[in-house]
């Protein structure tokens, strides 16, 4: 019995193929629960040991008009204790996690050192709860012991909307749809979904290279890689927007990611096209603003001068790709949009208090912003 057991255990690690349900994702929303204090927000998605915590935070004399802050790091189970950097190593993050609050949050940049409130667990202002689903799955080329691979790694927000199971449909769907560009198939879970989508990639990669593979060519040429990812910029008052992150590697010199944003009414379910909230007859002014912004930071050394910083023209169009957060609009640009792949992805912030006047009159996104 044990030598069938001993034979069965290496056949499964020999395996071409294997699935892998991840477990301990968690996501959290905290917020400043003393209104005497600085009203900060903090969204955290854990998938052990590795941990993203988006930090919005209003416009402040050390960090004037800045975007969310993403950071990534660990969180040690055993004290809580978290260190974190942005993706430049521009900033780092330190706080002990609490059962239901953040605890000792300072923000570090340089030699200086801003001490943030106490956050609290919120789930009571008009939040989505969300369950992290993760699944992930290594395929084979060939099975041989050396070989190229596919990999397909995704996390996927599965919203929790108890208050009314139409609103959690509409928007786990919308999701769905812009997570993998197809609708969600009718009769399966959510699990089952995926895995379609991870098999149905994993066809694709052998179909396309089992052909045309040459092994004297290096591994790297034979080797897919897709993943996809979210992060919450913004989830309260009911209003809930997030970020989903999508790679893909199937050859070439490089890689792509892009970045799309959802936004949805909580009240209804309903999504909320950030683009028609700007009026129309002061978008030129929106332009402007993003064209100063990246001249101020890509284009100092060349006089506000952007085709001389490397962008592909002086004249920036208007994204369509916007977030939105309790303290102002994101205009996002992919890879190759306004500039070569080496810029990555580009983000403008534009604080509520500037953007407000060229909302249209008596949208949601004004009168949402000021009810908060």
């Amino acid at each position: 019995m044990k030598r069938w057991c001993v034979v069965f255990m290496m056949i499964i690690m020999m395996n071409s193929s294997f699935l892998a349900q991840l477990e301990a994702q968690i996501y959290r929303h905290y917020e400043t629960s003393n209104s005497s204090e600085l009203k900060c927000y903090a969204d955290l998605v854990q998938d052990e040991p590795k941990a993203q915590l988006i930090l919005n935070l209003p416009s402040l004399n050390e960090l004037p008009s800045y975007p969310p802050f993403v950071f990534s790091g660990v969180i040690d189970k055993s004290t809580g204790e978290a260190l974190m950097q942005t993706f430049n190593q521009e900033f780092q993050l330190k706080f002990q996690l609490a059962q239901k609050q953040i605890l000792n949050l300072k923000l570090v940049q340089d030699n200086k050192q801003l001490d943030l409130p106490l956050l609290s667990l919120t789930w009571n202002h008009g939040n989505l709860p969300l369950k992290v689903i993760h699944r992930k799955k290594n395929q084979a080329l060939f099975s041989m012991k050396e070989t190229p691979k596919a990999v397909v790694d995704i996390l996927f927000p599965l919203p929790q909307w108890a208050i009314d199971p139409h609103i959690n449909d509409s928007i786990l769907f919308s999701i769905y749809l812009n997570y993998f560009g197809t609708q969600f198939p009718k009769g399966k879970t959510v699990q089952q979904a995926i895995d379609q989508q991870i098999d149905e990639f994993v066809k694709s990669y052998i179909t396309e290279n089992q052909k045309y593979y040459d092994k004297t060519l290096p591994d790297a040429a034979f080797s897919w890689e897709r993943t996809y990812s979210f992060g919450v910029m913004c989830n309260t008052q009911n209003l809930f927007c997030i970020k989903i992150l999508n790679y893909a590697f199937t050859g070439g010199a490089h890689g792509m990611e892009v970045s799309k944003y959802l936004t949805f009414n909580l009240k209804n379910g309903s999504f909320i096209n950030l683009f028609e909230q700007l009026n129309p007859e002061k978008q030129d002014q929106v332009v402007q603003l993003i064209s100063k912004k990246l001249s101020e930071s890509y284009a100092q050394e060349n006089h506000g001068n952007l085709v001389e910083a490397g962008f592909f023209s002086e004249q920036i169009e208007l994204s369509h790709e916007i977030y939105v957060t309790p303290f102002g609009l994101g205009f996002v640009y992919q890879p190759y949009e306004i500039a070569p792949y080496s810029f990555g992805i580009i983000d403008v912030f534009i604080p509520k208090e500037i953007i407000l006047p060229m909302l249209k009159d008596n949208c949601f996104l004004r009168t949402w912003f000021n009810s908060i």
